[in-house]
C-alpha cells in the first residue's frame, strides 16, 4: 500500500505543478508591413562597346519617297552573327510615312564588318525627326556571342523642304 500511497502523490505533485501558471514576460509583437518591391524603370544598358549604330539620311525631302541607311558596326574585336535571326521594328512617326515597319533578315546587307538596312520613308513635314523601335541582333568574337532581343534604337534624321 505504501508504494500506492507514493504513486498517488507524486502523481498529484506531477498535475498541480501542470496547473500552475508559468510566468513569462509578456511578449508583443506588432506586425510588420509587407515589402513590396517597387516598381522601377528599366536600367539602360551601356552597348557601345558591343556595336555602334549610325544612320545615313542626307536626302530625305518633303513629300518625296526617300531612303535611310541605317548601319550598325561591331565593337572592337567583335563580328556581325550572320546566322542570327535579325530583324527591326519601328513604331509609326508623326509626318513620317514608312513603306515597312518591320524589317527582317533578307532586308538586311549582313557582312562580318557591319550590317545595314534601309528604310523607305516620306517625310510630311521639314525638320527633324525621329523613328523609335526595337532590334534583335547579334554579335560575337572567339569566345562569345552577345544578343540583343528588343533592343531600343532610335533611327533620328532630318527632312529638307
Amino acid at each position: 500500500m505504501n508504494v500506492f500511497r507514493f504513486l498517488l502523490i507524486i502523481l498529484v505533485v506531477a498535475l498541480w505543478g501542470c496547473e500552475k501558471p508559468q510566468e513569462s514576460s509578456p511578449t508583443t509583437t506588432s506586425p510588420q508591413p509587407e515589402k513590396t518591391a517597387e516598381p522601377t524603370a528599366p536600367k539602360k544598358v551601356d552597348n557601345s562597346k558591343l556595336f555602334k549604330m549610325s544612320v545615313a539620311a542626307d536626302d530625305v525631302r518633303v513629300g518625296e519617297d526617300s531612303k535611310v541607311k541605317v548601319t550598325i558596326k561591331p565593337g572592337s574585336g567583335f563580328k556581325i552573327n550572320k546566322d542570327y535571326p535579325w530583324k527591326v521594328e519601328l513604331q509609326g512617326a508623326e509626318n513620317i510615312t514608312l513603306t515597312s515597319k518591320e524589317l527582317k533578315k533578307d532586308q538586311f546587307a549582313l557582312s562580318d564588318d557591319e550590317a545595314t538596312f534601309t528604310l523607305d520613308c516620306k517625310a510630311d513635314a521639314a525638320g527633324d525627326h525621329k523613328l523609335v523601335g526595337a532590334a534583335n541582333f547579334s554579335v560575337c568574337n572567339d569566345d562569345v556571342c552577345k544578343t540583343f532581343s528588343d533592343e531600343p534604337i532610335e533611327i533620328a534624321f532630318q527632312a529638307i523642304p
